[in-house]
């Protein structure tokens, strides 16, 4: 089991910086500034229309074997009890496609708690539940499965591997109706800064284009970014 990483609250002025930018600004800042894709992959999708913003408490699952005994849940449960409000929910499922890491009570648990939202990599359940509930939750598929039996909660506090893109435990987490990318902490302002100058760019190209009728002479004023 991982170590115990002390929780921090969410940086109300980041998260205000961040939700003012569409995900795919902070993706690019993302590429520009670590050289690797921040983006989750492309079936990471919400439940419903709606948007994220928040540092990630992270848990992970793994196959249930023949040896487990007991409740397995408990690591599952203690990070949704114990998260900041404000947080993100974030859960990595061993081979999860099939199997919900999330429902109806975790997903109102979340809520009355506070939490800004959550990213499970694998399934959800209780989609209609969730919807009518209004908490935000993207995952990559949807399954009537439960993971009682079948996975089981085995760390917490600990990097998250979705699609080829770790999450670690306070890593800034944002999310809409593009995707999901992650901002690693330590860089998460300067992100928001460039993503921000990135949109800044876009607004006056988009005027350009409309004067002009040419994407191509936005271009050559102004430049990709």
């Amino acid at each position: 089991m991982s170590p115990a990483t002390p929780y921090s609250p969410p940086d109300a002025a980041l998260v205000a910086a961040l939700s003012a930018c569409g995900v795919a600004s902070l993706a690019d800042a993302v590429d520009e500034l670590t050289g690797r894709t921040g983006f989750l992959p492309h079936d990471m999708k919400p439940l419903a229309k709606g948007r994220i913003a928040g540092p990630a408490v992270t848990t992970s699952m793994r196959k249930y074997l023949a040896t487990d005994r007991g409740d397995h849940a408990p690591l599952h449960l203690d990070v949704l009890d114990e998260a900041p409000a404000g947080s993100v929910l974030v859960i990595g499922i061993e081979d999860g496609l099939d199997v919900a890491g999330i429902g109806g009570l975790m997903a109102t648990t979340a809520q009355v708690r506070g939490l800004a939202g959550a990213v499970i990599d694998g399934a959800a359940r209780d989609r209609d539940d969730i919807v009518a509930l209004g908490f935000t939750v993207f995952s990559r598929s949807v399954s009537p499965a439960s993971f009682i039996g079948r996975r089981v909660a085995h760390e917490k506090h600990c990097p998250v591997v979705c699609g080829g893109v770790t999450i670690r435990q306070g890593d800034y987490i944002v999310g809409d109706s593009d995707g999901v990318v992650v901002l690693p902490r330590e860089i998460a302002s300067e992100v928001a800064v460039r993503a921000a100058g990135y949109e800044s760019r876009e607004r006056d190209m988009l005027a350009a284009i409309k004067e002009t009728g040419s994407m191509r002479a936005a271009l050559a004023r102004f430049g990709r970014y």
